[in-house]
This record gives structure tokens, C-alpha cells and sequence, in this order.
């Protein structure tokens, strides 16, 4: 299976799979993410072949967001503390 790498906000990387949507998750993060709110925290990355490419469990409790993993989720969730 061919991953992507996603460079998130504070540098680091998860993989995602190629194809489907994740291009547009991959610019997302790395685009609209990085210049529109570069002090966000990332809780979540679906992935079509992962559906946690990425899933920050305890920030999301904090805010009292509990994922079923059966349920639908959205492709990303960003938590902008200010807002």
C-alpha cells in the first residue's frame, strides 16, 4: 500500500493513503492548516485506508469529542483554542 507524507504544523508527519480524498487532506494540512490557523491543535486525520491516520484521543476527551469507530467522522479536525 503507498502512503503519503503529511507534515503537519509543528513538524512532524503521519502517513496517510494514497488516493481518493487524502490529496485534498494532504493540502488541508499542509496548506490551508499551516497559513490560516498555524496555532491549532490536530485531533483528527481520517484516512480511506486508515480511518485514524491520525487521532489525538485525549485532547479530543478534554473537549468531549468521543469517536464511535464505527461512526462517520469528518476527513480532519483542527481545535483553534481561540476560537
Amino acid at each position: 500500500m503507498v502512503l503519503i507524507p503529511v507534515t503537519l504544523p509543528d513538524s512532524s508527519e503521519v502517513h496517510i493513503t494514497a488516493g481518493g480524498q487524502n490529496a485534498l487532506i494532504k493540502q488541508i494540512m499542509e496548506e490551508f492548516y499551516t497559513s490560516c490557523i498555524p496555532c491549532g491543535t490536530s485531533i483528527y486525520i481520517g484516512d480511506a485506508g486508515n480511518k485514524f491516520g491520525l487521532y489525538n484521543k485525549d485532547y479530543a476527551a478534554c473537549l468531549g469529542i468521543i469517536v464511535n469507530e464505527h461512526g462517520k467522522m469528518p476527513d480532519v479536525i483542527v481545535h483553534l483554542e481561540t476560537k
